[in-house]
């Protein structure tokens, strides 16, 4: 965020607020008169200063393929961190085990007797939260 911000003449704090407000560095930097290179250029710089160790290498390439997904404000592909599917079930969940876990659910609910369904199915796990 400190690269964005020297590069657009603002305070970090600024940016986040425009940022949860639904603007994008891009968006900044093009209401500062800054181009998105010089800002994406600038980005670059900064992954590449602040690489945590052991990370693995990246390319100029993948650095400023990163650096302009950040500038345009998209998301990594995928949900987004903490999403839950339909079901409730995190997302990459193992689907079969999500399966299991609600049919054990319907099993519990149906018998009312806890004890009874696990002892009649042999499940080892409480479903029953």
């Amino acid at each position: 965020m400190d690269a964005a911000a020297a590069a657009l003449g603002m305070a970090s704090d600024e940016i986040q607020a425009a940022l949860k407000s639904g603007s994008t560095l891009g968006d900044l930097a093009a209401a500062k008169g800054v181009s998105t290179d010089d800002l994406t250029k600038a980005m670059v710089d900064a992954l590449k200063a602040d690489k945590p160790a052991g990370a693995p290498e990246l390319s100029d390439d993948q650095l400023t393929q990163m650096a302009s997904t950040i500038v345009a404000g998209k998301r990594p592909a995928g949900p987004p961190p903490g999403a839950r599917g339909p079901g409730g079930e995190a997302y990459g969940e193992n689907p079969l085990a999500a399966e299991f876990a609600r049919q054990a659910k319907d099993l519990v609910a149906e018998s009312g007797d806890y004890g009874r369904t696990q002892r009649r199915t042999g499940l080892l796990a409480d479903f029953s939260a």
